[in-house]
């Protein structure tokens, strides 16, 4: 009778014990217009993030849970508005974002699946955030941006405010100098050759005058390029001509079978795009910005309205 005894009270204390750390575990962290969140849910919400939105969090782990709580009411109060204005997402329609998903990262059904587990993220959890972010469009576009407008005068401002970042790459007229390894010799020889010829052009020898004392070296070779766009060459050439003025030389190249320099003899500016061929990018960007300033507002707005009490 004693082990019988002992053997239930052991099992009432664990039961007892486990609820009570349970209690202290999933205690409720804020009520929202009568709806719960949990510390449970804070914790959930945590895991959620990248690393990058974590470190983005200055401080301590309070700091980190202080922000998931104000996300999560956020979150809440939009649920909420959503359910009052009756906003709804078809199953053909959170289809066809998932296709877009797919198709904006070059994915199969099983390699999405694939993907998010490797993040960490059930494909339940995805549909149900990429259902989430359908409802938050619906509500953006119903009850915040009915009176969106951007205006002509705006689109004017923000080009000529931002002119140099709708002009072409500079287009550059180039010359170059290459040494290839003789005989399937060490490339860091030929580029050790190279280099002297560098030191020539960076002293201020014209590349002419260079190339014409190059022209009896047998595994020496030589051109003007003309004008070239720096997006048309070859990444490593790209980087090597990136951020140079007209009259530098660019450092030697280790290439396949021996090395190369650049010289630049001219560098022009970049010819300045049309608005009417960045007009819509203009408009989005501003609409994105006045997008995400009317959300802010109006969050804030429904959080000011809301009877918010935390209880952490």
């Amino acid at each position: 009778m004693k082990t019988i005894l002992s053997a239930a009270l052991v099992t009432f204390l664990l039961f007892w014990g486990a609820a009570l750390h349970a209690e202290v575990i999933n205690r409720i962290a804020a009520v929202v217009n009568g709806d719960v969140i949990t510390t449970f849910q804070i914790d959930k919400k945590i895991s959620e993030l990248s690393p990058k939105a974590r470190e983005a969090v200055t401080g301590k782990q309070e700091s980190l849970r202080k922000q998931a709580l104000g996300m999560l009411i956020e979150e809440t109060l939009i649920e909420q508005k959503v359910k009052d204005l009756k906003i709804e997402v078809t199953e053909e329609e959170l289809a066809a974002a998932q296709r877009d998903v797919e198709r904006s990262n070059n994915l199969s059904g099983d390699q999405l699946i694939a993907a998010l587990a490797e993040q960490g993220m059930s494909y339940e959890g995805f549909r149900a955030n990429l259902r989430n972010q359908l409802l938050r469009l619906k509500l953006l576009r119903q009850d915040i941006l009915k009176n969106l407008r951007v205006t002509d005068r705006e689109i004017n401002e923000y080009f000529r405010l931002h002119i140099d970042d709708y002009r072409r790459p500079p287009t550059l007229r180039l010359g170059t100098i290459a040494v290839s390894a003789i005989g399937g010799g060490d490339p860091r020889e030929a580029a050790q050759q190279l280099e002297a010829v560098r030191q020539r052009l960076a002293a201020g020898e014209k590349f002419s005058a260079v190339l014409d004392d190059l022209e009896t070296a047998p595994a020496f070779s030589g051109s003007d390029l003309g004008n070239v766009n720096p997006e048309d060459l070859n990444p490593a050439y790209a980087a090597a001509v990136h951020g140079l003025d007209a009259g530098d030389t660019s450092q030697v190249i280790e290439v396949p079978g021996g090395a190369r320099l650049f010289h630049i003899f001219e560098k022009s500016p970049g010819e300045l795009r049309k608005l009417s061929e960045v007009r819509s990018e203009i408009e989005r960007k501003l609409s994105e910005a006045k997008t995400e300033d009317q959300f802010r507002s109006w969050a804030e707005e429904l959080r000011k309205n809301a009877r918010i009490e935390v209880l952490l």
